[in-house]
């Protein structure tokens, strides 16, 4: 950070007062920044995708692969830039993102609240297993293009909030949650407005 910014990051301590010298993640501008950074110290580099602090390096051949790797390993020695080797996965063929699945268990509420019957057809198990497959699959997802205008689509339902980013009719990211009790009796367009509202906040 430059000095006049650091001066912006001044706190109190019992001690004396501090700055900051590095961006630290508690700044709201802080992972766009990091994550233009990154995207730019690899952005010529062929198979590389980057996404905030993850870098994907892929390869149709065992050597290309593993070549690009090492393109990638000379570039963050080059700029200093260090890996955490616990994190690290190599030679993957796909990789399922847990926060995706784990995202879909808060609407389990809908079908354990007390007093609700509880019907299981060969419709529903048919539905579970489709949702299973979608699920666990790795999201077909496009990286998020700083230079591209976005659009943000936001639905909602009589028990669910869901909203997209989108860049070039590609989704960029999604979220999703179920809605309280509260919430859930809210007149129609104050769950559409609710819905905007947490698209906007989360995504």
């Amino acid at each position: 950070m430059d000095k006049e910014s650091q001066l912006l990051t001044t706190f109190n301590s019992p001690f004396r007062r501090y700055c900051f010298l590095r961006m630290p993640f508690g700044i709201k501008s802080a992972q766009e920044v990091f994550s233009k950074r990154v995207s730019q110290l690899f952005e010529n580099l062929k198979g590389v995708e980057t996404d905030i602090d993850d870098i994907l390096v892929w390869g149709t051949t065992r050597k290309e692969h593993d070549d690009r790797l090492h393109s990638v390993l000379n570039r963050c020695q080059e700029v200093g830039l260090t890996l955490n080797a616990e994190n690290a996965s190599f030679e993957s063929k796909s990789k399922v993102c847990s926060e995706h699945v784990n995202s879909y268990r808060a609407y389990q509420k809908a079908i354990e609240k007390k007093n609700t019957e509880f019907i299981w057809t060969h419709e529903q198990q048919q539905a579970f297993e489709k949702l299973k497959d979608i699920i666990t699959k790795n999201p077909v997802l496009s990286f998020y293009d700083v230079s591209k205008p976005v659009t943000v689509s936001c639905d909602a339902s009589q028990c669910g909030l869901g909203a997209m980013l989108i860049q070039d009719n590609k989704p960029v990211a999604y979220a999703s949650r179920s809605l309280t009790d509260a919430e859930s009796r809210y007149a129609n367009i104050e769950r559409e407005l609710l819905g905007v509202l947490f698209g906007l906040e989360k995504i």
